[in-house]
């Protein structure tokens, strides 16, 4: 595995109700949920962090219908990392880390045929899908709620939001205002 994770806010930090029903930010009326708990998972609870990208690094934001049937090391990493060094925008050098290629990965990223963030999301809502669609062997459960390695897949939403950082994401030109 190439890939190092940097920060992962796992299910089991926002999951204050009970079992599958996680931390939910919107703004509704409050009515009892199956757990007979009101919501209250107003926009103002969300937990935030900071980070320092460099150029190179995959961001991956997913629901927990990804989380509840992917193992982040075990599918996640390895997947996008081979992904990375497929299209060489990551090359591994002889000392084992990865070194990025700046030409391919602003290539991969503008490519209209299949830009790279779209390409790594749509690889890793398939997995998810495939996952939750009945597999025989363990997912990674919230093992507070269910216990550990339950078999079978977790049918759940599965939405996938992936970014690469970019030279050009680092350093954003500002537009000129348009002159009147």
């Amino acid at each position: 595995m190439y890939a190092t994770l940097l920060h992962h806010a796992s299910t089991t930090t926002y999951m204050p109700q009970c079992a599958g029903v996680p931390f939910q930010l919107e703004c509704y009326r409050p009515k009892p949920n199956r757990c007979r708990i009101t919501p209250d998972d107003t926009p103002e609870k969300a937990g935030t962090s900071t980070h320092q990208l460099q150029e190179g690094d995959v961001v991956l934001f997913a629901t927990d219908g990804v989380w509840d049937n992917l193992y982040l090391k075990g599918d996640i990493l390895e997947d996008i990392s081979a992904k990375m060094l497929k299209t060489h925008c990551w090359k591994k050098k002889k000392d084992g880390t990865i070194a990025v290629s700046s030409e391919h990965l602003a290539a991969a990223v503008r490519d209209a045929s299949g830009a790279l963030h779209t390409t790594l999301a749509r690889a890793v809502v398939a997995m998810a899908k495939t996952e939750s669609m009945g597999r025989t062997k363990a997912r990674p459960p919230s093992e507070k709620w269910f216990g550990p390695h339950i078999p079978g897949g977790q049918k759940d939403d599965i939405t996938v939001v992936v970014t690469v950082v970019t030279k050009d994401s680092l350093n954003p030109s500002v537009p000129k205002p348009a002159a009147h």
